[in-house]
């Protein structure tokens, strides 16, 4: 199975100060700004008792209900990063052993980061573990600029042209991430 891979540009701080804030005109502005993301969600099951929307209520009041689908709270994580970051280029579709493959190229060329790390790392913030999609990773700001720098040495002459098309599209993410301080990307796959 296959999927595809969103990355958004964040900063860690911002998106861990939005959690709790109690910020009535932030949640609207979520909810109003990716009304369309949101919908697209809730269309998952369409019977469940509770939205997407009201997730993301829950996720800046600070009031995580254990009894609420982690799925539902993933997503809040990814509309919050929609609102408070900038979207990078997605990937898709990617595959779990291509993860593998990818994360093991990366190791024998001394890349400082994982791709299983953006997809498998978990929440940057303190929600219930979604049982199924989506998967939430994170590269730290203080990883990026060792695996840009790491990343822009590669030949990938002898890569396989997915592989080297993914290790372009990843060094294009942290050359722009390092465009501003203490910026990280997380990554959402569903």
């Amino acid at each position: 199975m296959s999927s595809s891979l969103n990355a958004y540009a964040v900063s860690l701080d911002q998106l861990r100060q939005v959690v709790g804030s109690r910020d009535k005109a932030l949640i609207d502005a979520i909810i109003s700004g990716h009304a369309r993301f949101l919908t697209t969600i809730d269309n998952i099951d369409e019977e469940a008792d509770f939205s997407c929307a009201q997730a993301v209520a829950h996720l800046v009041n600070g009031e995580i209900d254990e009894d609420v689908p982690g799925y539902l709270y993933g997503y809040a994580v990814e509309a919050t990063c929609l609102h408070v970051g900038r979207k990078l280029p997605n990937v898709c579709p990617i595959g779990s052993s291509w993860i593998e493959e990818v994360d093991a190229f990366l190791e024998s060329t001394e890349v400082p980061v994982r791709l299983s790390d953006l997809v498998y790392g978990g929440s940057p913030v303190l929600i219930p573990e979604p049982d199924d999609y989506p998967f939430i990773g994170k590269w730290p700001a203080t990883q990026i600029p060792d695996a840009l720098a790491a990343l822009k040495q590669l030949d990938l002459s002898d890569a396989d042209p997915d592989t080297a098309e993914l290790l372009n599209l990843m060094r294009d993410w942290l050359a722009e991430t390092t465009k501003s301080p203490g910026v990280s990307i997380v990554g959402f796959l569903s």
